[in-house]
């Protein structure tokens, strides 16, 4: 078995295609480097600036209404103002709503462009149609009246009470 000579300059030809591969693996991780810092920060910036924020009830589109008025949605909300459309906590806020005897389901999702948050609600159907003293609701089957823009839960005077079917 021989072993080939090799010439000096093809080892100094090797060595220096060597260095410059080392050399632009370096640039290029360290390119990529400030590519994903780059983009992290600009994330977090997007996150906190000021155009991804619900600043009134306009910015908040409620669907599905047929008894309640979307006042009343907000206000069962009872969101504070400024708020950071990436900081809502949507799931929780659907259980909110949820909790009210005339929302069956609420699906809340986030819209970036425009900002704004849109509230999918289906109400229950009530079974009746109650008027006391001139004024007029809906009886749920839960047992509790609901005007257009309020709950009223049943007290002592229900005798004054019409149900027109």
């Amino acid at each position: 078995m021989t072993i080939a000579s090799v010439s000096s300059d093809s080892l100094k030809d090797q060595r220096l295609t060597l260095v410059s591969q080392r050399r632009f693996k370096t640039l290029s991780a360290l390119w990529r480097f400030f590519l994903i810092i780059s983009l992290a920060v600009g994330l977090g910036w997007m996150m906190t600036n000021k155009a991804w924020m619900i600043k009134k009830d306009s910015q908040i589109e409620v669907k599905g209404l047929y008894l309640m008025s979307p006042q009343m949605i907000y206000s069962l909300l009872s969101l504070s103002y400024p708020q950071s459309l990436w900081r809502l906590e949507t799931h929780q806020l659907s259980q909110q709503l949820e909790k009210s005897p005339p929302v069956a389901n609420a699906i809340i999702t986030r819209h970036l462009f425009p900002p704004e948050i849109v509230i999918e609600v289906q109400e229950r159907q009530p079974i009746a149609v109650a008027q006391s003293n001139q004024k007029w609701g809906f009886l749920m089957s839960k047992g509790f009246l609901f005007h257009r823009n309020s709950i009223i839960f049943p007290k002592k005077d229900l005798n004054h009470l019409v149900l027109k079917f």
